[in-house]
């Protein structure tokens, strides 16, 4: 009774076609946490290395002051240039407001900036000496010499 005439008539196409599916462009959308908590960058972290294909960071505002300095200090930030550097996505960063000091890097690792018209770029004096080391790394990349300083 399997696979005789009455099988075949009732099913005629015993393997169906392949599905074939389009690729397309993932896009992620990542707020940039501007709330100083451990745990908080680290979701951020994990969810930046799942993603692919078009990333949008939200920049919202300036990160908060740290007292214990947590983006300057860890290394979270050079992790986050290891994810950017090593695998291939496209990075919009949409930033609006101040965007100072160690959050610079997001603009940086950035393959395209949108900023609002009162966003502005740039490190504080008093806050020099805690700006992560990756975030000149990551400005030599994109800007020549003379335009950092």
């Amino acid at each position: 009774p399997f696979g005789g005439p009455l099988a075949q008539s009732e099913d005629p196409d015993l393997n169906p076609p392949a599905k074939v599916e389009t690729p397309g462009l993932s896009v992620t959308t990542l707020d940039v946490p501007s709330v100083q908590s451990r745990t908080g960058w680290a979701s951020f972290l994990q969810l930046l290395s799942f993603a692919d294909g078009m990333v949008v960071l939200r920049l919202r505002d300036s990160a908060e002051y740290d007292p214990e300095g947590y983006l300057g200090n860890s290394e979270f930030l050079s992790e986050v240039f290891e994810i950017v550097e090593s695998r291939p996505m496209f990075i919009v960063c949409v930033c609006t407001g101040a965007v100072r000091a160690s959050m610079m890097a997001f603009p940086a690792l950035a393959t395209i900036v949108l900023a609002s018209k009162d966003s502005t770029f740039g490190f504080p004096c008093e806050m020099a000496d805690q700006v992560h080391p990756i975030v000149q790394v990551a400005l030599r990349r994109r800007l020549s010499e003379v335009v950092q300083r």
